[in-house]
């Protein structure tokens, strides 16, 4: 990404979607009360002034043309505003007709404030206030941002390295294990909700495999009869072949395995760019695959089998028989909750609980790998 003058930025985002609402609320609300007001009166005003009920149909209308102008300006406000930095400077972008640039340098930052209003804690919103020194106001302002800690976080980190007293850290990388239907992704969604990307290699393979180059190689394999009738990949009749025959499963991860391991190594990196605690890796074979050689720690999700069983059943209309079939495929649980290096019971869990349980474990993980690096 690019700024002015060939300016390069690390990393560059846009206010939350409710920016619109709310930069127009306060104009809307009083719109509102006075709409209210005229068809409160007209009905008495028409009394005495047969003409008033069109007079305030007009003026009612107008209010709406208002209301629906200011909502487009904000909208475009919206779209032509972006904040981000580089190495060096902190920015901000906008104006819809006239464009507006303020800019500070990040050794110069002397702080980073977040504040909320009540409107935008109503939302999750919040606005970051850059000052520098000398300053006596904020030199740039981030309006309205979604996820402000995270981003304020971010900036600190970047404004320290910039000021030669801290390196940017990398992000941790933490495995999910854990058996079929655990609740290995709402687990990783815990993460995500605590600062952490997710790799979610289930649905990065379903997109893989909607590739023509991959339909393609899987027909010159296995026939026409694994196509539905529009042609693309039936994955239940993929998976009958490849659960059925190890050599036919890991000819078929030799595929795939490549191109979800692009698009993992390309999510690290812009979980360093945006300054993201960790990356998780979702992946159904984790330890089968070797993908927990690249995670700092690995999470095995214990799942108690009936519940398992329960879920598969009510959301993938499993039998006990395929459930098991599956997993004969793959290292057993009690090998894969050893060869784990912290646990979650996702069994009657809230995901208050969750959220809990992965932020303690992702400062875990953190802490150890500043220790080892």
């Amino acid at each position: 990404m690019t700024g002015r003058a060939g300016e390069r930025a690390d990393f560059r985002t846009r206010p939350s979607p409710w920016f619109v609402l709310l930069e127009s609320w306060q104009a809307l609300f009083w719109l509102g009360v006075a709409a209210a007001a005229i068809a409160s009166l007209t009905p008495y005003a028409a009394r005495v002034y047969p003409a008033a009920n069109d007079v305030a149909l007009v003026i009612l209308v107008g209010l709406g043309i208002v209301a629906a102008l200011k909502l487009v300006w904000e909208t475009l406000s919206y779209l032509a505003r972006s904040y981000e930095f580089d190495g060096e400077r902190v920015r901000w972008r906008g104006g819809v007709l006239r464009r507006f640039f303020d800019e500070a340098v990040l050794s110069d930052v002397r702080s980073v404030r977040i504040d909320r209003s009540i409107a935008e804690r109503l939302v999750g919103a919040a606005t970051i206030g850059i000052s520098t020194a000398g300053t006596s106001g904020f030199e740039v302002v981030w309006l309205h941002i979604g996820e402000p800690d995270r981003h304020a976080q971010n900036l600190r980190r970047r404004v320290d390295a910039a000021r030669g007293s801290e390196r940017v850290p990398r992000p941790v990388v933490i495995g999910m294990a854990g058996g079929v239907g655990s609740g290995k992704s709402t687990v990783a969604r815990a993460f995500a909700s605590v600062g952490c990307l997710v790799s979610d290699s289930d649905a990065q393979a379903k997109e893989i495999l909607t590739r023509a180059e991959i339909i393609d190689i899987l027909v010159s394999w296995w026939g026409e009869e694994i196509l539905t009738n529009d042609r693309a990949v039936d994955r239940s009749r993929v998976a009958a072949i490849v659960f059925a025959d190890e050599a036919e499963r890991r000819r078929l991860e030799g595929l795939i395995h490549p191109a979800i391991k692009q698009t993992r190594e390309e999510l690290v990196e812009r979980a360093l760019r945006e300054g993201a605690d960790g990356v998780v890796v979702d992946a159904p074979l984790l330890f089968e695959a070797g993908l927990d050689e690249e995670c700092d720690a690995v999470v095995f999700v214990d799942t108690p089998r009936a519940e398992r069983l329960r879920r598969v059943q009510g959301s993938r209309g499993w039998t006990e028989e395929e459930l098991d079939r599956r997993e004969r495929a793959q290292i057993g649980l009690d090998e894969k909750k050893s060869r784990s290096d912290h646990v979650i019971r996702n069994s009657g869990a809230s995901q208050a609980e969750l959220v809990e349980a992965a932020r303690a474990i992702l400062q875990a993980v953190k802490d150890k790998a500043r220790l080892a690096g």
